[in-house]
C-alpha cells in the first residue's frame, strides 16, 4: 500500500481554490427566487401565449455550459370554469416559449403543466386552482448574459386569470381562499 504524507499544501494560484470559483458538476451555482404575494387579475386572449404579469425572474449565468432548474408554483382561479380543462401553462426564456413539443396539426395546445381542478361543479368564484411546474433548461448561452424566465399561459377561450386569489374575493370576503405563487431558478454546474 502506498501512503502520501504531506505537511502543507500550497496552491499555485490562490484564486483557484476559493469557494466562489469552485465549480463542481451537478452542484448549485446560484439560486434566484421571486415570491409573488400581490393579488391581481389579467385578461388573457384566446389561443395566444401570454406572459403573466410580474411572474418572471432574471438570472445571469456564471458559466456558459450551465443548466437551469426552473420551479414554478401558481395559485389562482380561472374566470371561465371550463377553461380549467382547456388551458395550459408554459415557460418563456427571453420572450420565446421553451419546452413545448411541436404539434404539426396546430390543433393541440402544447405546454408544460395544467392547473388542477380543486372543486367539482360550475364554480368560478371561490375555490383556488393550483399548478406546479418543473423544467430543466439547457439554454447554451454565454456566461454573463442575463436570462429572463417568465411564466406564460394559453387558453382556448378569452378569460381573466386571477393570481393568488379567487374570482369572487373582494378584499373583505370570508370563505374565499388566498395564496401566494412563485418562481425559483437554480443554475446547475456541468
Amino acid at each position: 500500500m502506498t501512503k502520501l504524507y504531506v505537511n502543507e499544501i500550497a496552491p499555485r494560484d490562490a484564486a483557484f481554490i476559493t469557494a466562489p470559483n469552485l465549480k463542481v458538476a451537478g452542484s448549485t451555482v446560484q439560486t434566484q427566487a421571486n415570491n409573488l404575494i400581490a393579488r391581481y387579475s389579467q385578461s388573457i386572449p384566446a389561443l395566444v401565449w401570454t406572459a403573466l404579469t410580474d411572474f418572471s425572474i432574471d438570472i445571469t449565468p456564471k458559466y456558459s455550459n450551465s443548466k437551469f432548474l426552473i420551479m414554478v408554483r401558481w395559485n389562482g382561479e380561472h374566470s371561465v370554469y371550463g377553461n380549467v380543462y382547456n388551458s395550459i401553462f408554459g415557460l418563456q426564456r427571453n420572450g420565446t416559449q421553451i419546452g413545448n413539443q411541436s404539434d404539426p396539426s396546430g390543433t393541440t395546445m402544447n405546454g408544460l403543466a395544467t392547473s388542477s381542478l380543486s372543486y367539482e361543479g360550475s364554480d368560478a368564484n371561490s375555490t383556488l386552482e393550483t399548478m406546479n411546474l418543473f423544467y430543466y433548461d439547457n439554454p447554451g448561452v454565454t456566461a454573463g448574459t442575463t436570462l429572463t424566465y417568465r411564466v406564460s399561459f394559453l387558453t382556448e377561450t378569452t378569460e381573466t386569470l386571477y393570481t393568488n386569489r379567487t374570482v369572487g374575493w373582494t378584499g373583505q370576503s370570508q370563505g374565499y381562499e388566498l395564496a401566494t405563487s412563485g418562481i425559483v431558478v437554480q443554475e446547475i454546474a456541468q
